[in-house]
């Protein structure tokens, strides 16, 4: 048994030797190997036993869910290239993988930024079918300005697909934010990125800090960080380009353009239901408040419609546009998100 009281004394012993990183780190480590015995005998022990927690124990899954057979259990993956080619022969009924439908080449409208959790599958759950949605996914759904591959990925969307929509999708029961919550090195590279939620945390920390329930709060952080991932896709400098751009051609007559592109999007899946919540964003009050330090790109407000474009601001500090001046990022941003509100409320 463990005995803490023991643990303590010794190191207060040892003290010359033994450093409080090393007396934290052991406590931590006995802590995540030990299992908590309430019914412990021993009135000199505190009641944890030195049994170490299995995996799916750690994550609170069962040991039937954990260990279910499947094509896993195939070393060469037989049956996975057999319910392969099954599919195959299914969509090649339906019309898919015909020589007119290859030589349409890949052109999908939505990119979808999601978790890499298994349960939260981006094209079956908006009943879109292959080649219609550009994926991408990493833990916790995160979109950090510093991960290239993030970033070369909205880049191409934008910039060469020229998707109308980005929806970044959260989900409820994610790991990524339950570690973020726990006070646990969880070891690089892992914990590096946690850093990134456990910032959020930071930045909501009152609000976060007044939810007693522990599901609740995760549920909330959930939310938030989706939300924060969305504001910071606006930060980028290829989706104000492509919005700027958007809303130009969407002022000229007989335009395919009809508003700003690519429109972003808050969802959160519940794995529970499998349905998606659109949460409600107010971009427009973020963009007014940030725009003298976020906005990258104005419009020439002086150039013919068909040489006008989006520019880059050349100064640093510069201040959005009013009114009267050339319409700023944050006037389109705005502009564009009332009129998609005033669009959903008629309907």
């Amino acid at each position: 048994m463990l005995n803490f009281t023991r643990f303590a004394h010794a190191c207060l012993m040892h003290r010359n030797v033994i450093s409080p990183f090393h007396v934290r780190r052991a406590l931590v480590r006995n802590l995540s190997t030990a299992t908590f015995d309430p019914t412990s005998a021993d009135k000199n022990s505190a009641p944890f036993s030195n049994k170490k927690l299995e995996a799916h124990e750690l994550l609170g899954i069962s040991s039937e869910h954990w260990h279910r057979p499947g094509v896993w259990d195939e070393k060469d993956l037989r049956s996975l290239r057999s319910a392969n080619q099954a599919w195959a022969n299914r969509m090649r009924s339906e019309g898919f993988f015909s020589e007119n439908e290859s030589r349409r080449g890949h052109a999908p409208k939505i990119l979808w930024i999601g978790c890499s959790d298994a349960r939260v599958p981006a094209n079956e759950m908006i009943g879109e079918p292959p080649g219609n949605v550009f994926v991408h996914r990493n833990i916790a759904n995160q979109v950090v300005n510093t991960d290239f591959n993030c970033m070369s990925v909205i880049q191409y969307a934008v910039d060469v697909l020229q998707v109308k929509h980005i929806i970044v999708c959260g989900h409820y029961d994610c790991g990524g934010v339950k570690a973020a919550l726990v006070n646990t090195d969880h070891t690089s590279p892992l914990e590096n990125w946690l850093r990134n939620i456990r910032d959020i945390h930071q930045h909501h920390f009152a609000e976060l800090s007044a939810i007693t329930d522990l599901r609740t709060r995760q549920r909330r952080l959930v939310e938030i960080s989706t939300m924060e991932q969305c504001l910071n896709i606006f930060k980028t400098a290829s989706v104000q380009r492509r919005r700027v751009a958007t809303h130009l051609q969407s002022q000229e007559p007989g335009s395919r353009v009809t508003f700003s592109e690519p429109v972003v999007h808050a969802f959160v899946y519940d794995p529970e239901t499998g349905e998606l919540k659109k949460l409600e964003v107010d971009f427009k009050e973020y963009m007014r408040t940030y725009s003298n330090v976020f906005n990258l790109y104005s419009v020439q407000g002086a150039a013919t419609a068909e040489t006008r474009s989006a520019q880059p601001i050349a100064q640093a500090g510069v201040r959005a546009s009013t009114k009267s001046e050339e319409p700023s990022l944050s006037d389109i941003i705005r502009d564009s998100l009332e009129n998609e509100g005033s669009l959903s409320k008629q309907k």
